[in-house]
């Protein structure tokens, strides 16, 4: 369905047997309505085709599924390769004995006939066990060769692999003696003389004695070298307060910060620092909050002092008031004054007559076949009316909007 400036459109793709009847389309407004309508006839098309397209090709494709084509080599008995034929033997066996260092590759082969047999089985044993699985042994066995490899080889892997070969007419074996050589675990004998003496050089240079340094130890009461200062900042500023406390290697020296009698909470913006008998601290982007009586107190094993200062912070105004730029303010004014732009508003009129059709439908549609496409179009007018309403009928029933 489509509107646009006086030009009306259906537009139904594809189109079914049930879509025949009387199309209407209807205009509303205020003033009144009109309607035109056209009548649809859809020429249905068989659901399912029974009767042959192409009766020729039809009486061909009959000839040719009624002959029996072989392709391919004729079809053969083969018992070889279902059942066993002969009992297996060993071409040649394996060697009478290997032998390798330990962490070393293993490999044992032999040949095994006969090569085809489909019944054929191969397993390995060790000093009369089956052999393990693991990832170090790959047994292998491929139309009649047998073989077995060991990655890296340990001492406990020494002993007597036997491979057995069995069909449905017997079986047949082989073995062979494998011995691994051990490496020392633990090596005693020194790899380098000559380091060994100079080790032993050195280490008899520490035997001699050195002298202990006593610890240090608490001389006296603590005291502050200078005064502190009362200071007055203004907020965002950044604060600072140092002194010297004597003595300064004293271990049992400790430094308390207080503001109005409370612990100094240190964080990202309040660092203190103790070093040395240097002791400083910062804040940084003061606030009003922080204004009070900053005390410092020095604790040892002999005493306590403890030293005071003022800290005053001017707060900034919360909420400016007074305009900044005298002159801006007069020219913004100047620009907010909407006086000076005299406008005249436009009412919109609105139709002022009732909608008429000047190109109809047609009264009459050609048939349409199933799954066509049909097209239904109109022109009608006023055209510029905000109010008029556009309905679609058939059979005087409302056409629902769809893809």
């Amino acid at each position: 369905m489509l509107k646009d400036f006086g030009y009306v459109s259906l537009t139904l793709n594809p189109t079914y047997p049930e879509d025949m009847g009387t199309y209407t389309c209807l205009l509303t407004n205020r003033f009144g309505q009109a309607q035109s309508s056209a009548g649809l006839t859809c020429i249905g098309v068989e659901a399912m085709l029974l009767d042959t397209q192409h009766a020729d090709s039809l009486q061909r494709i009959g000839y040719l599924e009624g002959q029996s084509v072989h392709i391919g080599p004729l079809s053969q008995d083969r018992p070889e390769e279902f059942q066993s034929m002969e009992q297996p033997r060993f071409a040649r066996q394996l060697v009478e004995a290997v032998q390798v260092g330990e962490s070393q590759p293993v490999h044992l082969e032999a040949r095994l006939l006969p090569a085809s047999d489909p019944k054929m089985t191969i397993e390995w044993y060790h000093n009369g066990r089956p052999l393990t699985a693991a990832h170090r042994f790959r047994p292998m066995f491929d139309f009649g060769y047998v073989a077995l490899d060991i990655l890296y080889a340990y001492p406990e892997d020494s002993g007597t692999y036997t491979v057995v070969a069995r069909n449905q007419l017997g079986e047949a074996q082989s073995q062979t003696q494998l011995a691994v050589g051990s490496k020392k675990s633990l090596y005693l004998d020194p790899q380098h003389p000559e380091g060994l003496e100079r080790i032993q050089q050195l280490e008899s240079a520490r035997g001699t004695s050195r002298q202990q340094t006593p610890d240090r130890q608490c001389t006296g009461p603590p005291r502050f070298i200078g005064a502190l200062a009362d200071q007055q900042l203004r907020e965002d500023q950044n604060l600072h307060i140092e002194l010297k406390v004597d003595p300064v290697h004293d271990p049992t020296m400790l430094i308390e910060w207080y503001v109005n009698g409370r612990p100094l909470l240190t964080g990202s913006r309040v660092k203190t620092q103790f070093d040395f008998g240097f002791l400083s601290a910062d804040i940084k982007g003061v606030i009003a909050e922080d204004s009070g009586e900053y005390t410092i107190r020095a604790v040892n094993a002999m005493g306590d002092v403890s030293v005071s200062c003022l800290i005053e912070v001017v707060p900034k105004a919360a909420i400016y008031s007074d305009t900044h730029h005298q002159e801006s303010l007069s020219k913004i004014r100047q620009l907010e004054n909407a006086e000076k732009y005299g406008r005249m508003e436009i009412s919109d009129g609105g139709p002022q007559t009732a909608p008429v059709f000047v190109q109809p439908l047609p009264n009459q549609i050609d048939p349409v076949p199933e799954s066509g496409a049909l097209h239904l179009e109109c022109q009608v007018k006023p055209v510029s009316d905000n109010s008029l309403k556009i309905e679609w009928l058939r059979d005087g029933r409302p056409i629902p909007a769809g893809t």
